[in-house]
């Protein structure tokens, strides 16, 4: 089943403050062929979150990501670039040796290190004008445009890059995203299983987005499969979990220039287990109630969700049946208000700094806890964040000269 809801509207994406901080520019520009360059992509960040209510715990992010690449465009269609990625928490000295999306939990394997640190390299081919199909670091996080129940944005800060295969489509009345994220590769015989993502996300439009109506209708689909056929047979089993979302919005574009514009979007989402009984909950649906208004150089939204037995594979924890803090509770049908504020100022296009703050308030609901049932009072849980993006390119040599 697939609920309809309100979501909020992607507002004009290149004035919005997590655009700014988070997406990147995929596109290969014909007239850089044989360009040799350097990309230097950071974003330092200190983030507080004050959790309440049992769905996450409280914690804080104070560091910062460094990605300095070498990039070669041999062909005006073909972009290569390689480099490494670079995480460092402040006040860490030594990280666990494991796959980074939240909080890395421990693995006693005897590695230790300064920093967090992995391989980037990327091929992009710009088969035509509006098609680009992507080999290697994909563009992932924010760039999937996944509503927050799907994709917990603050993965930006402490995700590895998104490593696989991406198709990308972006033309007048249709965007496409299409992608598959390999997370974990399994050698014959290993006690741990294969993990990959699969990824689809479409935006079909009914005009352009520069129109004073700008009606779309938002397709996400996520699969998280775990298992394999090479792995030990006495370890764990397969497990294929969905999770949807679907829907409409409208997004206003007036001439006001306090108020530029605002949306309104209706959504629905659905969680499914479709192998394996690992979760309690086979199926399930959510409803998100999201308004959204750019007002002077203020990102400012207010969401209402409603969850029934819906279990979010990569989103923000607050919007699942199933949180972080404690995999053994499962809140039913719980529902939350929420508010987000966000401010970003441009010193140039590669350098930019954001603020954010948000708040949200869960009423009590019913929880169900080692098959009893309980009582989750009423709580209210802030975040708020500070964060600078560099992202310049040095032009180093042109082969073609």
């Amino acid at each position: 089943m697939i609920a309809m809801t309100l979501v909020l509207a992607e507002i004009n994406i290149h004035a919005q403050t997590d655009s700014l901080l988070f997406r990147h520019n995929h596109t290969v520009n014909e007239e850089n062929k044989g360009d040799l360059c350097l990309n230097i992509e950071s974003l330092a960040f200190f983030k507080d979150n004050e959790f309440k209510g049992g769905r996450a715990d409280g914690y804080t992010l104070p560091g910062f990501w460094l990605q300095p690449t070498l990039s070669l465009q041999p062909l005006g269609r073909i972009r290569l670039e390689a480099g490494i990625r670079l995480l460092k928490y402040w006040g860490a000295d030594n990280y666990p040796s494991c796959h980074y999306k939240s909080i890395a939990a421990w693995e006693d394997n005897g590695s230790r290190k300064f920093m967090h640190a992995i391989p980037v390299f990327r091929v992009q081919l710009q088969a035509t004008k509006h098609f680009q199909i992507v080999l290697g670091s994909i563009f992932g996080g924010s760039n999937h445009n996944l509503i927050e129940p799907l994709y917990n944005k603050e993965y930006n800060l402490s995700a590895d890059p998104e490593n696989g295969v991406q198709l990308l489509l972006a033309t007048r009345h249709f965007d496409f995203d299409a992608w598959v994220n390999w997370e974990n590769f399994i050698f014959r015989g290993d006690e741990k299983r294969e993990t990959f993502t699969v990824g689809f996300s479409a935006l079909p439009k009914a005009n352009a987005r520069s129109s004073r109506i700008h009606t779309y209708f938002p397709v996400q689909i996520l699969f998280r499969h775990n298992g394999g056929e090479i792995n030990n047979p006495s370890g764990p089993r397969v497990q294929t979990l969905i999770n949807a979302a679907a829907g409409a919005g409208v997004l206003i574009n007036t001439s006001n220039h306090i108020i530029p514009c605002m949306a309104i979007e209706a959504m629905g989402a659905y969680y499914g287990q479709q192998a394996g009984k690992e979760l309690p909950v086979d199926n399930g649906y959510g409803i998100l109630a999201d308004m959204k208004a750019r007002i002077w150089q203020l990102d400012v939204r207010l969401s209402y969700w409603y969850n029934h037995d819906f279990i979010s594979i990569d989103g923000d924890p607050h919007f699942s049946a199933i949180g972080t803090a404690d995999s053994e509770k499962i809140f039913k049908n719980n529902h939350l208000l929420k508010a987000d504020i966000g401010y970003s100022y441009a010193f140039s296009p590669e350098y930019i700094l954001g603020i954010s703050a948000g708040a949200i308030y869960m009423p009590g609901c019913d929880a169900l806890e080692k098959g009893m049932n309980t009582k989750v009072a009423p709580a209210v849980s802030f975040s708020a964040g500070i964060y600078f993006r560099m992202s310049p390119d040095f032009l180093l040599k042109n082969i073609r000269k």
